[in-house]
């Protein structure tokens, strides 16, 4: 019976998906218009319905944000951080290009450090690793930012050598798919927790036979 019930349930699913999948033709049409008479980008338009459809949050849970809310809170943050550090002419210069206009009432009130505050960063947030020498806010925020640059690129760097390079490979030599290789990285990860490890294993096992009990009676 719960099988039934199950599969019952995935084909509503495909069906719904299906439905959605339909009326983004429809989505995808209004945009044209948009696009076209406009002269505005296809995000320029979604951004809009989002923005009116989102209004006042409450999505995807009741304490979210609406997303054009987030989005200008986002922006705003981003650019008091980036006026505090000398480059919020990069948002001025870029908007201007949009003929928009913006400019900052609240800034971040530059003060200068004291013997208090540097300790209590060296100590409590580990800030002597980076060996900063700044007393000055702006001149600190700016090394963090600095910092945390070449910190990104390490990120992004290595995660596409993974994207790119090592899991297409993994995948390919181990013959497995996404959600295998998912399984695989998760199992290799935690190889030093055994619980954790055969909890897993045991889920994914159970899985397993029940996809194969699906697949080949069922469907």
């Amino acid at each position: 019976m719960s099988i039934r019930v199950g599969l019952e349930k995935v084909q509503e699913a495909v069906e719904v998906r299906a439905s959605i999948t339909e009326r983004y033709k429809t989505y995808a049409a209004l945009s044209k218009i948009v696009q076209t008479t406009a002269l505005v980008e296809h995000a320029d338009f979604k951004h809009a319905v989002d923005a009116i459809y989102y209004f006042g949050g409450g999505w995807p849970s009741e304490g979210s944000k609406g997303r054009m809310e987030r989005m200008l809170d986002n922006f705003a943050g981003m650019y008091r951080v980036l006026t505090l550090i000398g480059k919020g002419h990069m948002v001025e210069g870029h908007l201007i290009k949009k003929g928009i206009r913006v400019s900052l009432e609240n800034p971040i009130v530059d003060v200068t450090l004291s013997d208090q505050d540097i300790q209590l960063l060296n100590e409590e947030f580990g800030m002597t690793q980076f060996g900063f020498k700044s007393r000055q806010l702006s001149d600190l925020v700016n090394d963090c930012v600095t910092e945390a640059c070449i910190l990104q690129r390490f990120i992004c760097q290595n995660a596409d050598k993974i994207k790119d390079e090592l899991k297409p490979t993994a995948k390919a030599e181990l013959g497995v798919e996404d959600e295998e290789y998912d399984r695989i990285v998760f199992l290799t990860k935690f190889q030093d927790k055994p619980e954790r490890v055969t909890k897993k294993k045991n889920t994914i096992n159970g899985s397993v036979e029940k996809f194969k009990d699906v697949a080949t009676k069922r469907l």
